[in-house]
């Protein structure tokens, strides 16, 4: 083998090796997305479930909570599942720790998720849990075939704004570790 082709090679193989940490990055970016459009609560934000969450997800896309909630298949049933969501006064979640696989034009991810929300008749709760992902890339980039929710703990908490432990983050907030 020449070195020409040599190099040609190694550079078909560092523009596959960039496109798959691209893809990666994108990904990433539409789980951002689809936090930002959920979460909500607070004065600074809005409300809770505002964002265009549908348009995350391929037109056959599947929201999957069940069973704690129903699935929902479509667009149009994501979209208004979404909308009926907004009765919840708050909602912040994390997914964190991604582990996402590329294969071409499809991907699966297995997120940590970490959550707080307000339900409507004022209780609090905290959610573990994770997401179970694939995705599809489209013209507009990548997409949800499917986000399965799997509950592993949930918790009662106090109402927020009360006891314990809520204050406005502008407080020092002091450890003592002995």
């Amino acid at each position: 083998m020449s070195d020409t082709e040599a190099l040609a090679r190694r550079l078909e193989a560092l523009e596959r090796r960039v496109l798959e940490l691209q893809d990666k990055e994108d990904i990433r970016a539409l789980k951002a997305r689809y936090c930002e459009y959920v979460d909500g609560g607070w004065p600074e934000h809005g409300g809770t479930h505002a964002g265009p969450v549908a348009d995350l997800f391929v037109e056959d896309g599947v929201w999957d909570a069940s069973p704690g909630m129903p699935a929902a298949r479509g667009q149009a049933a994501i979209r208004q599942l979404f909308i009926d969501l907004r009765a919840l006064p708050f909602a912040f979640h994390s997914a964190i720790c991604p582990d996402i696989k590329v294969s071409g034009d499809e991907a699966t991810g297995h997120w940590h998720f970490i959550g707080a929300s307000e339900m409507p008749d004022g209780a609090s709760a905290w959610f573990l849990g994770t997401y179970e992902e694939r995705y599809v890339r489209t013209p507009e980039g990548w997409r949800y075939r499917l986000m399965k929710y799997v509950g592993v703990r949930q918790a009662p908490r106090a109402p927020w704004g009360g006891p314990p432990g809520d204050r406005p983050m502008t407080e020092a907030v002091t450890y003592n570790a002995g």
